[in-house]
Order: C-alpha cells, then structure tokens, then sequence
C-alpha cells in the first residue's frame, strides 16, 4: 500500500517549522496518520536510511524507552523502499514501524543520513538531529539531554 502526503512544505533545516502530516503502513498492515495517530502529544521521529543497519539497534531502543519516560510518542520510518523486515534486530514490539517513508523522509528533510526529529504538540518542528551508527553513550545522553530540554522550554511557553 502507497503512503499520502496531505501537507507539502519545503525540505531544507531552516524553512521547514510545521510538521507535514502523512500516512503510512505499519508492520502489521495498518494504516497511520501521523497527525491522528499522535494528536495531543509530542513525538520523536526516527528516520531510518540504509546506513543505519543494526548498529543503530543501541540508539534506537534507548530513545524509545526515554520517549516513553517523556510521553513523546516514537515512530521508526523506514526510507529504503521495499524493505519489510528490519535489518534494526529486536526491537520494542511497541514500537511502531513504518515502511516506504522515502518520499515522506524528503518533506522532512532527511537525505541519506539517518535523522531524528522531534515535534511538539502543535506539530512543529522543535529538534533536528543526524544519527550516525554506533554513536557513543555520551552522544546519545547528549540528544536525550537536548530532547528533555526542548520539551521543558516548549512546556513553559505554552503555560505563558
């Protein structure tokens, strides 16, 4: 099944702010929208490119256990197209994987380098980050410290 795009916006860092919203099969067969899917809540973007094979196993699984400590909603986007089996290993059954995301991954402004991208609740952009493999701990304690901080500075203004 095809994925549609409902919101076309640019794919450069600096012009893209609002979150396009699209659809897109799960590994079970079912079909999600990102905006329903995730309404009222932050969520965490994990695009998935070819260079990121199971070394990227370790990043992945830790920032979905943090992103369900900080009630972000993760997705796992898978851009290489025709691949329905992970190459990731095991992962979190909860975690929703997607396939096909190619043309969804250029909205975003994701290339060939794996990227995560954090969204408010308003659907903004609020975080962008490249994730290369076997990242050391201390640069995935970094994007969590920049994710928990994002979110709080987020939090605060939207009480002001």
């Amino acid at each position: 099944m095809q994925f549609f795009l409902f919101a076309c916006l640019p794919a450069t860092a600096q012009e893209l702010r609002s979150a396009p919203d699209w659809l897109l099969v799960e590994q079970s067969g079912q079909t999600i929208s990102f905006y329903n899917d995730s309404q009222g809540q932050a969520s965490l973007l994990f695009f998935w490119t070819p260079a990121c094979d199971q070394s990227c196993n370790t990043e992945v699984t830790q920032l979905y256990q943090q992103a369900q400590r900080l009630q972000v909603k993760m997705y796992l986007l898978k851009t290489t197209p025709g691949w329905r089996q992970s190459p990731l290993g095991e992962l979190p059954n909860e975690l929703q994987q997607l396939n096909n995301a190619l043309s969804v991954s250029r909205h975003y402004g994701v290339n060939t380098q794996s990227k995560v991208i954090l969204v408010n609740q308003r659907k903004q952009i609020v975080l962008r980050k490249p994730i290369r493999p076997n990242l050391e701990s201390e640069e995935i304690e970094q994007l969590l410290d920049e994710m928990r901080e994002t979110l709080s500075t987020e939090t605060a203004h939207s009480q002001q």
